[in-house]
């Protein structure tokens, strides 16, 4: 009889098919782990939605598909890596994203609640939470240092709540009538400017507030004193009281990163005639940056940069961390009103010198890092954490933007969002880990 191979007794049986089932479980794990390789070199979209990982060298911004759905995006400052972070059901309106000082979570303002008003969110790991209740939308929430609160704006005031969603109180303007959460403005006193509040950030140290508000004759049908109807005044919270610093057209300011110094651009500022001096009583009205001190005992500043009448008119400031530079977009003004777009221009501001535009000549002549042309119009500049990049928003001549970085001279330029139709925009650098 030919031989014959005894068969496995039941143990020897049961062994190999554990191993089988050993085997199997270790190659689905490490398919696993490939494929949550591949999602974050790919950046495939649809992972898990939340603040999930490392942001170092992360940016965050607001994408709008060609079906008007908008969603929250992370991305890396090289273009990989880019997420979702927002649930893809998530059909709400979104809006003004903005990194907490650790890096770890994300506010912004969304209409994902059932009255569909714009509230405030914060969102770490997992489904944001929302921060804000009741009537009026809003916008702008930023994390105030050295403490627990954000800011944000609502109903043309600046409020402050706490992280737990506790406590709303009205910063600016100061409420009256015993409305101290915010809920009722109540009357202002006599010969007070009204308006609503445009833009407020606090002071890196959290001890100051910058606000910008926007005047009309109809919040101030009696008197507007030396301002003019579509006016905007600066104005800063010093000792509990609000003081007005500044004023002009399409202002815009940004506090020092690590200091109590404030920069301030404006446009169109009209001299009043009983306080212009014998060197301009041509001049018509002022565009220019300001820099204002508030280190001592009383504020002062020094101009920066000016331009005459119809010249340049910067917008959109921005200051590098290290206080020396600041970006700006450059909008050329002419004559008859119509403005027209130069690009985005970087100044070394870390010595004792102004700019001074006075002349056409001058104004076409004004060097600008990054130029507007016939493949779109960089606007928006933000640095980057490090001071080493630029971020900025690229207006497409069909419609739409994109989100791109360049070396601060203008070299290396990037289109983080080239693979996201539709309008991509409020880019934000995460904070640096420290």
């Amino acid at each position: 009889m030919p031989d014959s191979k005894p068969l496995p007794d039941w143990w020897q049986r049961e062994r190999q098919r554990r191993n089988n089932w050993v085997l199997i479980f270790l190659i689905l794990l490490l398919g696993l782990i490939g494929y949550y390789y591949w999602v974050s070199a790919y950046g495939v979209i649809g992972a898990q939605p939340g603040v999930t990982f490392d942001t170092s060298n992360y940016l965050a911004f607001i994408h709008v598909d060609e079906k008007g759905n908008s969603s929250l995006y992370a991305v890396r400052a090289d273009g990989t890596d880019l997420r979702r972070l927002t649930p893809e059901g998530d059909k709400s309106n979104k809006q003004d994203p903005s990194w907490t000082l650790d890096g770890k979570s994300l506010l912004y303002s969304s209409t994902n609640n059932k009255n569909q008003v714009m509230q405030v969110y914060l969102m770490g790991d997992g489904i944001a939470k929302q921060m804000t209740y009741g009537t009026g939308n809003k916008f702008s929430p930023t994390a105030v240092a050295g403490s627990q609160m954000v800011s944000f704006l609502s109903q043309g005031a600046v409020k402050t709540v706490l992280m737990n969603g506790e406590d709303v109180h009205q910063v600016m303007p100061p409420p009256h009538a015993g409305h101290d959460d915010g809920k009722e403005e109540g009357a202002p006193e006599a010969g007070e400017l009204r308006g609503p509040y445009l833009w407020a950030q606090y002071s890196p140290n959290g001890e100051l507030l910058a606000a910008i508000q926007s005047l009309s004759s109809e919040d101030n049908p009696h008197n507007l004193g030396i301002y003019s109807p579509g006016d905007q005044v600066l104005r800063v919270l010093l000792k509990g009281k609000s003081e007005i610093f500044d004023s002009g057209r399409e202002m815009s300011a940004h506090w020092e990163p690590k200091g109590k110094r404030l920069l301030c651009s404006f446009a169109e500022y009209h001299i009043p005639k009983d306080m212009k001096p014998k060197e301009l009583k041509d001049v018509e009205f002022l565009s220019g940056l300001k820099l204002w001190n508030f280190e001592g005992a009383k504020p002062d500043y020094k101009n920066i940069f000016v331009s005459v009448d119809y010249t340049l008119e910067p917008r959109n400031i921005s200051w590098s961390p290290d206080g020396n530079l600041v970006a700006m977009e450059i909008w050329y003004h002419k004559k008859g009103g119509d403005k027209v777009l130069k690009g985005i221009a970087v100044l070394d501001i870390s010595k004792d010198i102004s700019f001074s535009i006075k002349t056409e000549k001058e104004a076409l002549d004004f060097p600008t890092m990054l130029m507007a042309d016939k493949t779109g119009s960089p606007q928006r500049p933000v640095f980057s954490q490090d001071g080493s990049r630029l971020l900025y928003e690229m207006v497409k001549p069909e419609g739409g933007r994109d989100i791109w970085v360049a070396n601060l001279d203008g070299t290396s330029r990037k289109n983080l969002t080239a693979t996201l139709k539709g309008d991509n925009a409020q880019a934000i650098w995460a904070p640096l880990k420290k």
